[in-house]
């Protein structure tokens, strides 16, 4: 036919083949057999995405990398608001990794009382500045976190937001919580408190608050709290199922 009637015959193409693969997937989907319902959903989900981007990604060579790569390090160089990878706020990590990368887990291990979940909380602070951050706070509520929060930024101690009596007390404590409620210094977090989460459960809401809400960037605190399925356990070896959670982890990253 016409040229003119190419660009409409392709799009007819492309929705048949995605229709095709709904189809597929729908079939797949429905033979899962024992596994968990939450593994299910979160595969549907990751295949819904991948399909809504228009299918996986084909190799390419070397070649095009490095042209790829040039093109997108010069975009940034001119054009630092695009800047693809977000800087922690920490200086030294900063230099050390080049900040955050697209696509990356990254994960802070230390022994307990260490000041991890401190941290994370500081992450999220400053990765607030760049855009949309989810917290996933597994260990303890979300007063806890917002508490931290509060501290951090309105320079108040933890004591006078844990109780009236204590608020009453510490000078500047009240007009402090006052301001941040006005003009809220952090108000790109959203903080998901819900216990006894599966990786695959925290991962499928990973999407949802990156749809919704156009998070870039999730914290989850910490590893520990993650409920593990029959499937993932791998005996007395704590580590190999925590490394199946990271792994389910860096695939929704990715």
């Amino acid at each position: 036919g016409p040229i003119t009637s190419l660009p409409g015959y392709v799009i007819r193409l492309r929705d048949l083949w995605r229709r095709r693969e709904l189809h597929d997937l729908g079939a797949t989907l429905t033979q899962g057999g024992d596994r968990p319902v939450d593994e299910i959903i979160a595969e549907a989900e990751a295949s819904l995405a991948e399909l809504a981007a228009g299918g996986s990604h084909s190799a390419k060579s070397y070649a095009e990398r490095v042209e790829q790569l040039t093109t997108e390090l010069i975009e940034e160089r001119d054009h630092p608001e695009i800047r693809r990878s977000l800087l922690t706020g920490f200086a030294e990590m900063d230099q050390a990794t080049g900040g955050l990368r697209p696509g990356a887990l990254v994960v802070i291990a230390a022994r307990a009382g260490a000041g991890k979940s401190s941290i994370a909380v500081a992450l999220a602070d400053n990765l607030a500045r760049h855009g949309a951050v989810g917290v996933f706070w597994l260990e303890d509520d979300w007063r806890d976190f917002t508490c931290r929060c509060l501290a951090r930024r309105r320079k108040i101690t933890m004591a006078a937001l844990r109780h009236g009596t204590a608020l009453a007390k510490e000078h500047g404590a009240e007009e402090a919580l006052q301001a941040e409620r006005i003009t809220p210094a952090i108000p790109r977090i959203f903080i998901d408190d819900t216990h006894d989460l599966t990786a695959h459960e925290i991962a499928s809401r990973m999407r949802r608050l990156h749809h919704d809400h156009g998070c870039r960037t999730f914290i989850a605190d910490h590893l520990g709290e993650i409920r593990l399925d029959r499937d993932e356990r791998w005996g007395d070896r704590h580590d190999l199922s925590l490394g199946r959670a990271a792994r389910i982890f860096r695939n929704t990253a990715k």
